[in-house]
């Protein structure tokens, strides 16, 4: 009678959308991290490429134990296919990467050993980016850099610097944070901030993680397209303080303060009077005054970034964890 596959340890979820010509790399790094390769669960959601990424995926991993591989036929967005994955995920440990990033050597299990060692629920690493293909894959993550532990993790991630998904975390933590915030299109911000204010041990670890090619003519690349960059950050911590004032009302004036600071770097670019913009006196505000949060403010400035260019918008529907804070409603532009 032959033994049941173990289940894996660790799912690594990537999204994808149109990364064909870098999988290749990127499935091998994944490849490398395990001592057994069984131990691993790959988990690739792609959504609806219209290049060659879901072949090259098949090809790739052609072989492999515990793969499951995600081809849908609409395209939704990082956050909404990086929740999927998750979903669909069997591992006790979740590690995100995009499609073109490249896991660094050592990475995986170094995060797992730390997360295991310090009875941690989150852990991140660092990233270096833009590297030439050919050293994309020599990067190590160094096993003795050194770590902080942080039994704050809502507060030490609005320190700042947690913004990538460079990231390893318990699945039960993931789940009971809802992942992703799917009424904004990227991730980034709004995983963070949601795994944070669940997490009770969060590791920072000073290894690299994550290498980044360099990608020539990016023009048409999520993270390039500032706009949408400023006014997902903006939503995600609107949503964080909708989400966490009760749970975590000291740092809601830091909430408030970083939610204004998203919207000012969002309208400084914008055409029209530069400095003289009303929303750079709220963004003066909370740097010398650190004035009371208002939600008059911050959904005049929701309504505003309502009107940005160039930016895709999700379906507003969302369960929020408090309702504890409630937006005014902005009928109007002006100022208040």
């Amino acid at each position: 009678m032959c033994e049941p596959a173990k289940p894996p340890t660790i799912s690594a979820v990537v999204t994808v959308y149109n990364k064909a010509p870098f999988l290749a790399d990127t499935i091998r790094s994944l490849r490398r991290q395990a001592e057994d390769e069984g131990d691993v669960e790959y988990v690739f959601v792609d959504d609806a490429s219209s290049d060659a990424s879901v072949d090259v995926i098949k090809q790739c991993l052609d072989g492999a134990p515990h793969v499951r591989i995600i081809a849908n036929a609409d395209n939704r967005g990082p956050s909404v296919r990086l929740n999927q994955g998750a979903a669909a995920a069997a591992g006790d440990f979740l590690y995100f990467l995009d499609g073109d990033d490249i896991a660094t050597k050592g990475a995986m299990l170094g995060m797992l050993r730390l997360l295991r060692r310090e009875d941690a629920e989150l852990i991140y690493g660092k990233t270096i980016k833009r590297v030439p293909g050919a050293a994309l894959l020599d990067v190590t993550a160094d096993p003795d850099a050194g770590y902080r532990i942080s039994t704050a993790p809502l507060e030490t991630v609005l320190g700042g610097g947690f913004v990538r998904m460079t990231l390893m975390c318990r699945r039960d933590l993931f789940l009971e944070a809802g992942g992703a915030d799917e009424t904004i299109f990227i991730q980034d911000e709004s995983l963070p901030l949601r795994l944070a204010a669940k997490a009770k041990r969060l590791i920072d670890w000073q290894a690299t993680v994550i290498a980044m090619p360099v990608v020539e003519g990016a023009v048409g690349k999520v993270s390039e397209n500032r706009n949408q960059l400023r006014h997902d950050a903006f939503l995600a911590n609107l949503h964080a303080i909708e989400e966490t004032c009760a749970s975590h009302p000291d740092l809601s004036a830091k909430l408030y303060a970083r939610t204004v600071s998203a919207y000012w770097k969002f309208a400084k670019r914008q055409p029209g009077i530069g400095w003289l913009k009303p929303g750079f006196w709220r963004y003066l505000e909370t740097k010398c005054l650190k004035p009371p949060l208002r939600s008059d403010v911050l959904a005049w400035m929701e309504t505003e970034l309502s009107y940005a260019a160039g930016v895709r918008r999700m379906p507003t529907t969302r369960v929020a964890g408090s309702d504890a804070f409630t937006l005014s409603s902005a009928t109007t532009r002006e100022a208040p």
